[in-house]
C-alpha cells in the first residue's frame, strides 16, 4: 500500500504551517501577544529556547524534592532492597518480581526500573539526593520527548509548547517525580515516545533501511513494557495515528494491508506475558474475579471522570482517593460518570472534522487509562494520581490545541479577550500549577505528612487512618498509632490488614491476649496472613509452649512456602528442641530464599557441627567468613567461625 501522507488534522487554526504536509520543514511560529522582554525573546526561536525553557521550569518546580529522604515504599522496596545494590543480581530482575529482593510479594514485573535503581546505587550509594535527582531528570526527559515528538508529528509549535509546559508543572504529577518509588511513570514514558517517534519514521521512510526505525520502535516498546504495564496500549495509539495522519483509512479492507505492520507488536506482547508469567506465576492477575466483572465495568465511567477532573482541577491531591471522590453515593458517581463519558465521546465526534490532533489527544487519554480502570482487577484503591502520568499527555495535547485555536481566532465573542489576555491567563494558570506542585512536593518529604494529608482531606477514608497508624507504629509512637488504628476501626471493622496491624500493636505494647484474640479472629475468618501465623507462633514461644509455636510456624509456611523469616525462626526453635535435621532443612530453605543473609550460614554450620558432619560444617563456616562485611569482622561470631574452621582443618589427616 502506498504511503500517502495524510492531512495534518488540526484545522482549528489558520497559521502558516497549516497547509504543509507532515514532515515538511516549518518556519518558526512565535507566540503572538508575548513580544517583549526576556520571556518574549526566548519564545521567538522555539527550536532552541523552548526546550531550554521547559528544562528550567521543570527544574525550578521540582528542585525542592532533591532534599527529601526515602519515604514509605522507597524504604521498603528500594533503600533496603539488597538485590538493587549489586550487579550480581541483574539476572534476577528478569526472572523475579520487583519486590523479591525486599522479601515481599507484589504484582510488579519491572526489570528496567530495577536497573535504574541499580545505577543510582552504583553512582550515589544510599544517598537519597541522587535518586531524587534521577527522578527529576527522567521527568525532564519525558517532557522534552513529549514536546519534541508532538511538534514533529503534528507540526503545531504553539500547541506543543502549551502542552509541554502544562505537563511539566501539573500538580497531579508530583507523586511520579517527588516519590522515588514512582519513577516508573516518567521512565516508561521515555521508552514510549522513542518508540512512537521511530514508528513514525518507519511509516514515512522508503528503501532498504526503513526497517531500522521499525525494529527500534519494537525494541523501545518492549523496554517500555519492562518498565510499566500501561505501555501495552501503545500499539492501539500507533494504529490510530497511522489511520488518522499517515495512511488514511480506506475501509475495513485496510486490515489486510496493515496487519503485517502491527503483528510484531502482538508478538512482543505475547513474549512479555510469557516472561512475566514465569517471574510472577501468572500473566495478567492472579484472579480475574469474573463474578464481579459487571460492577467493575459499571464503575469505569466514574473512574474516567475522576481522572479527567484531576487534570482540570487538581484538588484534592492525595496518595489514594476514595471511590468515587466527589459523590456521597457510589451509584451517583456511576450515573454521573456515564453522562460524562457520553458527553466526552460526543465532543470528540463533533471535534473530528475540525481538529484530528485534538481528537487524538482525547482518545489517547481514554485508551491509556484502560489498564488502570479496574476492568482487570487491581489490588489498590481505584484512583491513584501517579497512574494518570501517561494518560495526561493526551489531555494536555487537547489543551494545547484549544489554546492554539483561541490565539488564532481572537477576539472570540462573547468574551472578546485579545491574544495578550489569553497569554496572561495561560501564564497565570502556569504559575498557579507551579506553586501547587511545589507545595504538593513537600508532602513527600515525610511519611507522617503523607498520611496526615490524606486523612485531613478525606477523614472517612479508613485506609488513610490505618496507614497513618502503621507509620506511627513503625516509628515507635505507639499511643498515636493506637489512636489512628481506633479511628480506622470505627470506619471499617472488617479489614484483615487493619486487624492484623492492631494485633501487632497489642503484641508490641505487652497485651498478648488481645493480640492473640485478633489473630484468632482472622484465622477463623480465613483472612490470616503468613505474618499473622508467625506472630501467633512468637506469642506461643514467649509463653514457653514450643509445640504450639511449631504448629503456627508451619501454618505460616503453608500460606507462604517462601517466607524467609518463618523458615529461620522455625529452624532456630527446632534447633533449641534438638531436632537438628529439621532445623538444618529450614535453614537451608531460608538461605535458598535469601542468599545474602550471611548469618544463616553460621546457623547451618553450627547445626552440621552438632550433627558430627565436620567437613560440611567447615565449608559452611568458611562461606560465613567469606560473606561477613568488613565492619563485622570483629564480631564474636566471626572469631568463633575462624576458630572452628582451624579446628576442623587441624583434625584433617
Amino acid at each position: 500500500m502506498s504511503h500517502a501522507t495524510g492531512h495534518n488534522g488540526s484545522d482549528l487554526q489558520p497559521d502558516e504551517n497549516r497547509e504543509k504536509p507532515l514532515g515538511a520543514p516549518m518556519e518558526p511560529l512565535p507566540l503572538q501577544g508575548v513580544n517583549s522582554g526576556f520571556f518574549g525573546m526566548a519564545l521567538k526561536n522555539y527550536s532552541f529556547a523552548y526546550p531550554l525553557f521547559l528544562i528550567l521550569l521543570t527544574g525550578l518546580v521540582y528542585v525542592n524534592s532533591l532534599q527529601f529522604p526515602f519515604v514509605w515504599d522507597d524504604t521498603v522496596f528500594i533503600s533496603q532492597n539488597s538485590h538493587l545494590q549489586k550487579t550480581s543480581h541483574i539476572s534476577e530482575y528478569f526472572t523475579e518480581s520487583f519486590c523479591k529482593g525486599a522479601a515481599k510479594e507484589c504484582a510488579f514485573y519491572r526489570p528496567l526500573m530495577s536497573l535504574s535503581y541499580l545505577g543510582d546505587f552504583l553512582i550515589y550509594g544510599k544517598h537519597p539526593l541522587g535518586f531524587h535527582l534521577t527522578n527529576v531528570i527522567l521527568h525532564m526527559g519525558a517532557v522534552l520527548l513529549f514536546y519534541g515528538v508532538s511538534l514533529k508529528l503534528f507540526q503545531r509549535p504553539r500547541a506543543s509548547l502549551i502542552a509541554g509546559l502544562l505537563f511539566a508543572v501539573h500538580p497531579v504529577h508530583s507523586e511520579s517525580v517527588a516519590f522515588v518509588a514512582a519513577r516508573t511513570d516518567p521512565l516508561a514514558s521515555i521508552s514510549l515516545f522513542i518508540s512512537f517517534f521511530c514508528f513514525d519514521r518507519y511509516l514515512r521512510s522508503w528503501g532498504i533501511f526503513r526497517m531500522v526505525p521499525f525494529f527500534l520502535s519494537l525494541l523501545f516498546f518492549g523496554l517500555g513494557l519492562l518498565t510499566k504495564e500501561m505501555v501495552i496500549t501503545l500499539p492501539l495509539m500507533l494504529l490510530l495515528y497511522d489511520v488518522m495522519f499517515v495512511r488514511l483509512w480506506n475501509g475495513w479492507k485496510d486490515f489486510l494491508f496493515r496487519w503485517p505492520t502491527y503483528f510484531p507488536f502482538g508478538v512482543v506482547i505475547l513474549f512479555y506475558f510469557k516472561i512475566r508469567h514465569q517471574a510472577l506465576g501468572y500473566g495478567l492477575t492472579q484472579d480475574l474475579k469474573w463474578n464481579e466483572l459487571g460492577i467493575r465495568l459499571a464503575t469505569v465511567p466514574a473512574l474516567i471522570w475522576d481522572y479527567f477532573r484531576l487534570q482540570i482541577i487538581p484538588y484534592p491531591l492525595m496518595i489514594f482517593h476514595e471511590r468515587p471522590t466527589l459523590f456521597g453515593s457510589p451509584w451517583a458517581g456511576i450515573f454521573w460518570g456515564m453522562i460524562f463519558l457520553f458527553l466526552f465521546l460526543l465532543f470528540l465526534y463533533r471535534l473530528f472534522p475540525f481538529s484530528k490532533v485534538g481528537v487524538f489527544g482525547g482518545i489517547w487519554f481514554l485508551v491509556t487509562l484502560l489498564p488502570i480502570l479496574n476492568i482487570i482487577p487491581i489490588p489498590w484503591p481505584t484512583v491513584v494520581e501517579r497512574f494518570s502520568y501517561i494518560p495526561s499527555f493526551g489531555f494536555v495535547l487537547m489543551i494545547g490545541v484549544a489554546g492554539n485555536y483561541l490565539m488564532n481566532h481572537l477576539p472570540l465573542p462573547p468574551l472578546n479577550i485579545g491574544k495578550r489576555g489569553w497569554v496572561k491567563m495561560f501564564v497565570g494558570v502556569l504559575m498557579i500549577f507551579s506553586v501547587l506542585t511545589v507545595m504538593r512536593n513537600r508532602v513527600w518529604s515525610d511519611e507522617i505528612l503523607i498520611w496526615k494529608d490524606t486523612v485531613n482531606k478525606s477523614p472517612h477514608f479508613a485506609l488513610g487512618h490505618m496507614n497513618l497508624g502503621l507509620t506511627y507504629h513503625e516509628r515507635g509512637e505507639l499511643q498515636e498509632a493506637e489512636s489512628a488504628y481506633q479511628k480506622a476501626l470505627t470506619l471499617t471493622s472488617s479489614s484483615p490488614k487493619l486487624l492484623h496491624n492492631f494485633g501487632r500493636l497489642y503484641q508490641d505494647t505487652g497485651r498478648p491476649e488481645k493480640a492473640f484474640n485478633l489473630y484468632q479472629r482472622l484465622a477463623a475468618q480465613g483472612d490470616a496472613f503468613p505474618e499473622t501465623y508467625l506472630n501467633m507462633a512468637i506469642l506461643f514461644e514467649e509463653k514457653k509452649e514450643p509445640d504450639q509455636a511449631v504448629h503456627f510456624y508451619e501454618k505460616a509456611l503453608e500460606k507462604d512456602p517462601g517466607y524467609f523469616k518463618a523458615h529461620l525462626r522455625l529452624g532456630r526453635l527446632l534447633e533449641y528442641q534438638k531436632n537438628l535435621e529439621g532445623a538444618l532443612a529450614h535453614y537451608r530453605e531460608a538461605i535458598g530464599i535469601f542468599p545474602m543473609r550471611y548469618k544463616v550460614y553460621f546457623d547451618i554450620a553450627e547445626v552440621l557441627r552438632l550433627l558430627g558432619r565436620f567437613n560440611e560444617a567447615g565449608e559452611a563456616f568458611s562461606q560465613f567468613i567469606r560473606r561477613v562485611p568488613a565492619d563485622q569482622k570483629g564480631s564474636k561470631e566471626y572469631a568463633y567461625a575462624q576458630m572452628r574452621v582451624n579446628e576442623i582443618l587441624n583434625k584433617q589427616p
